[in-house]
C-alpha cells in the first residue's frame, strides 16, 4: 500500500505504457471492432451485444451526456490504457425489455445503460455482457453502485470522491453508509478538489487529489470567428455570462439584486435547470435563460460573454467542482467574477475578480468592461494556469498509482 503524507497533497507521477498493456489494448480493439459489428446503422445502441473483456468497469449514477465535467474527460483518456465498460444511471426495465442498453463512445469505451428493476441486479447484467468472471478494476464516481460490489469479483477498487456527503444538505443516511463501505473496499480514492483530500486523508491510507482540468484546445475556440446564435444575437450587450448547472448551488439573490443595479447590463444564463421550480428563478427583463447548449457549443455562446460570472452560493459545500468552471472561461479567454469560493481563491485569486455582494459585483462588472484583466492583486497569466492543468496529465498520473496499487506497492 502506498503511504499518504499528513501535512502535503501527492504529486502526480507520470506514467509510461508497457509492451504488455499493448498487447491487451490490441485485444480489447479487436473486442470492440465485434461490438461496431452488431451496432444497428442509425444508433450507437449495440442490438445485439455479445461478451467482451473489459479491464475496467466505471460506476457512475450520472448519465454519460449530462454535460462533459469530470467522468467523462478522466475515461477518454483513461481508455488509451484499457478497455472500459462505463456503467451510467440505471433505468426502470419495462416488460420485455433488454436488460441494458450498450452504445460505443471509442474503440475502447462503451457505455452501459443498465434496465433493472433494482441497482443490486446490475451485477447479473454484467455477467451477462463480460467474459470475465472478475473485473480487474472496478471505479467508482459517487457511491450509488456500492451495494454492486456484493454481486461482483473486483481485484483493484477506485473511489473518486467528488462531494462531501457529510457537509452536504439533503443526503440520506444510506448514502453515508455506502460511503463508508466502499472507502473500506476501496484500494485507492482520488479527489476532485483539495477541500475534499483534507476531508478524506484522515479516513483513507491512500487518498491523492486530482482536480479537475479543462479540455484547453475545445473553449479556446471562442477565440476564434464563429457565427453569433440567434438566440443570443437578440440580446443587449454587454453581457455578463453563465454556463452550467442551474440549481441550488447558484445564488439567484445575488443575480437578481444585481441586475437591478445594473439595467443596462443583459445576464444570459445557459444550461439545464435542476432541483429548483422555475419559478425560483429572477425575472429581472434584463436576465435571460437560453437552456442547455451541447458541449460543443459552449465556445460559441462564451466567445460573446463581455465577462463570466461564477455566482455560486458562498455557503455551498461543493466548491471544488467550481474549479473547473473557472479553468473553462479562461481557456476561453474570458474576465471572470465570482463569489470568494474557497477552491477558487486558494487557486486563482490573482486571475480572477472576486465579490461578495451585490453592490461589489455590479461595482466590478463596471470596472471590468472598462478594463477586463485588472486584477487588484495583480495577475497570473491564464496560460500559466492552464499550462498547469491537462485531464491528460491527471490520467496519466491517476494510472501510474493504479498500477503501482496492483503491483501491491
Amino acid at each position: 500500500m502506498i503511504k499518504t503524507s499528513k501535512d502535503s497533497i501527492k504529486t502526480n507521477p507520470r506514467s509510461t505504457e508497457s509492451n504488455g498493456q499493448k498487447e491487451r489494448l490490441t485485444a480489447s480493439h479487436q473486442a470492440q471492432t465485434k461490438l461496431r459489428k452488431h451496432r444497428h446503422p442509425n444508433t450507437s445502441v449495440v442490438r445485439e451485444p455479445i461478451k467482451a473483456h473489459y479491464e475496467m468497469v466505471v460506476f457512475s449514477h450520472f448519465p454519460w451526456v449530462q454535460g462533459y465535467e469530470r467522468q467523462q474527460p478522466i475515461m477518454k483518456y483513461m481508455s488509451a490504457f484499457y478497455n472500459i465498460l462505463f456503467v451510467e444511471a440505471p433505468v426502470q426495465r419495462g416488460v420485455n425489455s433488454p436488460s441494458g442498453k450498450l452504445r460505443a463512445i471509442n474503440d475502447r469505451l462503451t457505455v452501459l445503460q443498465p434496465q433493472v428493476n433494482d441497482i443490486t441486479e446490475t451485477g447479473a447484467v454484467l455477467a451477462d455482457l463480460m467474459d470475465n468472471k472478475t473485473i480487474d478494476k472496478a471505479w467508482f464516481f459517487g457511491t450509488e453502485y456500492t451495494p454492486v460490489l456484493d454481486s461482483i469479483s473486483v481485484n483493484t477498487v477506485v473511489y473518486d470522491c467528488m462531494q462531501d456527503l457529510q457537509k452536504s444538505d439533503g443526503i440520506s443516511s444510506e448514502m453515508l453508509e455506502f460511503e463508508e463501505k466502499l472507502l473500506e473496499k476501496a484500494d485507492l480514492v482520488f479527489t476532485s478538489g483539495k477541500s475534499l483530500y483534507e476531508a478524506k486523508k484522515h479516513v483513507h491510507t491512500n487518498v491523492y487529489c486530482f482536480p479537475s482540468s479543462v479540455d484547453k484546445i475545445h473553449f479556446a475556440q471562442s477565440l476564434s470567428g464563429m457565427e453569433m446564435p440567434d438566440d443570443i444575437s437578440r440580446i443587449r450587450f454587454p453581457v455578463v455570462g453563465y454556463s452550467g448547472v442551474i440549481d441550488d448551488h447558484i445564488d439567484l439573490e445575488l443575480i437578481n439584486q444585481t441586475a437591478q443595479l445594473l439595467p443596462h447590463v443583459s445576464f444570459v444564463l445557459i444550461g439545464p435547470i435542476k432541483n429548483i421550480s422555475t419559478q425560483d428563478l429572477p425575472q429581472q427583463k434584463n436576465i435571460h435563460y437560453l437552456g442547455s447548449k451541447s458541449y460543443e457549443e459552449l465556445p460559441v455562446y462564451m466567445r460573446y460573454f463581455s465577462a463570466a460570472m461564477m455566482p455560486f452560493a458562498v455557503s455551498d459545500p461543493a466548491h471544488h467542482l467550481c474549479a473547473t468552471k473557472a479553468l473553462e472561461f479562461m481557456a476561453a479567454a474570458r474576465p471572470i467574477i465570482t463569489t470568494p469560493l474557497n477552491e477558487v481563491i486558494n487557486h486563482y485569486s490573482k486571475s480572477v475578480h472576486v465579490v461578495d455582494s451585490p453592490e461589489r459585483f455590479a461595482d466590478t462588472i463596471i470596472k471590468v468592461l472598462e478594463d477586463p484583466f485588472d486584477i487588484p492583486h495583480g495577475q497570473i497569466p491564464y496560460a500559466d494556469i492552464l499550462a498547469a492543468n491537462s485531464w491528460k496529465r491527471s490520467v496519466d498520473g491517476m494510472n501510474e498509482l493504479l498500477k503501482l496499487v496492483q503491483n501491491g506497492h
